[in-house]
C-alpha cells in the first residue's frame, strides 16, 4: 500500500497567523511570519515552554480554524488516486480528539491520524509522498528517498533546490494531483 503523509499545521491550514498573534502578546519583538527564516525562530524572543505553550492553545482551539481552500479536494484526490493517507502533526496525544473533531467537521479525509513529536517513525518504505512544510521532517523524507512536496514559506525556503516539490498554495499542490504530476 503505497502511503502519503500530510502535515496538518501550515500545510492544511493556516497555523502561522494565530502562532504570531499570541507570541506577539508575549513578546512584542516577535518577528512577523515572513520574517521567520529559521524554523525555530522563537528562540530568540522567549522560553520553549512559552512557545509550546501558544502552540498548545492554538491545536486546543483547533475547531476555531478554518482549513484552506482546496484542503477536502486535496485529500479526496489523494484517496482517489489510490494513496493511504496520513495525517501526522507535530502535537500532544492529547489534542488527537479535537483534531480529528477538526477533520471531521470539514469533511478532510484520511485513513490514519498519528499525532506526536517525532514523524519521522512513520517513513517506512510504503511512504512515497510527505506534504509537509517543516525542514528537518522534509530533509529526513528525502534522505529516505520521499517526494516532498511542500508550500513555500520564509522558514523553508533554504531547500529550494534541494528536490523538493514548492508551490504557492495547497490549490497548487492539489492541481499537481489532479494533473497525475504527483
Amino acid at each position: 500500500m503505497n502511503k502519503v503523509i500530510v502535515d496538518v499545521d501550515s500545510t492544511l491550514f493556516g497555523f502561522d497567523v494565530p502562532l504570531y498573534k499570541l507570541l506577539v502578546q508575549m513578546n512584542v519583538n516577535i518577528p512577523i511570519p515572513s520574517n521567520w527564516h529559521k524554523w525555530c525562530f522563537w528562540e530568540d524572543y522567549m522560553e520553549e515552554s512559552d512557545f509550546y505553550k501558544a502552540v498548545n492553545s492554538i491545536h486546543s482551539n483547533q475547531l476555531s480554524y478554518s482549513p484552506f481552500s482546496y484542503a477536502r479536494e486535496l485529500l479526496q484526490s489523494l484517496h482517489r488516486k489510490g494513496l493511504y493517507v496520513v495525517i501526522a502533526s507535530h502535537r500532544d496525544n492529547d489534542q488527537l480528539g479535537v483534531l480529528k473533531k477538526w477533520l471531521e467537521i470539514y469533511d478532510l479525509y484520511y485513513d490514519e491520524i498519528h499525532v506526536s513529536h517525532d514523524k519521522k517513525i512513520l517513513f517506512d518504505e510504503n511512504v512515497k509522498y510527505l506534504i509537509d512544510d517543516c525542514p528537518e521532517t522534509i530533509t529526513y523524507a528525502l534522505e529516505k528517498g520521499i517526494k516532498c512536496i511542500s508550500i513555500l514559506y520564509s522558514w523553508n525556503k533554504q531547500l529550494i533546490g534541494t528536490g523538493i516539490v514548492f508551490k504557492k498554495n495547497l490549490k497548487e499542490i492539489y492541481n499537481m494531483v489532479k494533473t497525475g504530476e504527483m
